[in-house]
């Protein structure tokens, strides 16, 4: 096995992973913990209210901590709720992009897969996205 962050991602996919269609992203410039992180987007297996039900755990509400109106799933958090779409909207406008609207973080990473950029470029936005996820999920957290 090659001992590198590619060789790894691709031990991750092809041995952890086998019966995934699930691509996993690890890269350098990312630290690691928001690495996992994001792999544990991808495998939607991040606490949400939704989750913790799900796992028969009691909660009073499995509304969005943040807006108190949709059922709280990781789509959710990340993507439709109010919190998270004008966040999105204010990347989109500061980086003079535009990027699709994404409601799965699978579905963005196969639109990142295919797009047609130079590697700095995509890099750059690789991390603006990762750092994004990575800061709504702290947001919510700190909203219990």
């Amino acid at each position: 096995m090659d001992i590198s962050v590619r060789g790894t991602r691709e031990y991750v996919d092809d041995q952890v992973l086998p019966s995934s269609s699930l691509y996993t992203i690890w890269l350098k410039q990312v630290p690691r913990k928001i690495n996992v992180y994001l792999w544990r987007l991808a495998l939607d297996r991040l606490p949400t209210r939704l989750n913790l039900l799900r796992r028969g755990i009691e909660i009073q509400t499995i509304r969005c901590v943040s807006c108190d109106i949709a059922i709280e799933s990781i789509h959710h958090v990340m993507f439709d709720c109010e919190v998270a779409s004008d966040l999105w909207r204010r990347i989109r406008i500061w980086t003079e992009m535009s990027l699709p609207i994404f409601s799965e973080w699978v579905d963005w990473i196969a639109w990142y897969e295919e797009w047609r950029e130079s590697e700095d470029t995509k890099v750059r936005l690789y991390v603006i996205v990762a750092s994004t996820v990575w800061h709504i999920w702290r947001f919510r957290n700190s909203q219990k």
